[in-house]
């Protein structure tokens, strides 16, 4: 990577800002009330957005010249569906962050973080449910979900309490939904049926993967659920390729 593709990358990880630094806040609240900090957030730093398999052509093209996929997304949509009123000749590259941001449309969830945090009819009716998001994300950052989970268990007794209806799962080095050097193979549906239906609450959930770029190229592992982090505590020879090789264990801290 050149200098200029590297700092293109950190202005890319670190968010939107104004011209002076600041960060920008999407106009949430039209349509949840209950909303989470709509801070506009970055990309998390994870080795698989930044392996030597590239960073995803959605963020850079496929070629010096061919746009960014993310580029093609907004060009075709911000005009009508983000902009209040729609302004379909908007030139979306002379976006202003200091000047042009009270024209997102605040009543559309396409265009702001207006997730309600408020679900205690889901809960009270004895919902369960499973999130999970790639860290390397090229799309929806993940920092978002994290955002949101953090802040939903402190609505609900911290993460025991939110332990109780829900699970979110990381995926480390995933692209969007699937992809990039990551265990990206698993199944969230069975443990949830079995969850709703016999009681039995998800824990680590094995993945596998074959998308490595470094022997062995076929791994897994387990997926932990937030704020468990994956753990190596030996055995088997010692292998680094398999899951029950790994424990999910709590930061220090929580």
């Amino acid at each position: 990577m050149t200098a200029a593709q590297i700092n293109a990358v950190k202005k890319i990880n670190q968010g939107p800002r104004t011209s002076l630094g600041e960060t920008i806040e999407a106009p949430a609240g039209a349509v949840a009330p209950d909303h989470p900090d709509n801070t506009v957030l970055g990309y998390a730093y994870d080795g698989g957005y930044m392996s030597s398999a590239g960073i995803p052509a959605r963020k850079i093209g496929t070629s010096p010249t061919t746009p960014p996929g993310d580029f093609g997304q907004g060009a075709s949509q911000i005009g009508f569906a983000w902009l209040s009123p729609p302004n379909l000749s908007f030139n979306i590259l002379g976006f202003n962050f200091d000047t042009d941001t009270d024209q997102l449309l605040a009543s559309s969830p396409v265009a702001t973080n207006s997730d309600s945090l408020d679900i205690s009819k889901f809960v009270k009716h004895n919902g369960k449910i499973i999130w999970y998001h790639g860290l390397s994300d090229p799309g929806p950052p993940v920092l978002g979900t994290i955002n949101y989970y953090n802040e939903l268990a402190a609505q609900n007794g911290g993460f025991q309490g939110a332990a109780k209806f829900s699970r979110f799962y990381p995926i480390p080095n995933m692209g969007h939904c699937a992809g990039g050097p990551a265990t990206d193979q698993f199944d969230m549906l069975t443990p949830l049926v079995h969850w709703v239906e016999n009681g039995t609450a998800p824990g680590p959930i094995v993945a596998s993967g074959t998308h490595f770029t470094s022997a062995p190229t076929t791994r897994s592992r387990p997926l932990c659920p937030y704020p468990q982090q994956a753990r190596f505590i030996g055995g088997s020879g010692g292998d680094l390729s398999v899951a029950s090789n790994y424990t999910c264990v709590m930061p220090p801290g929580l």
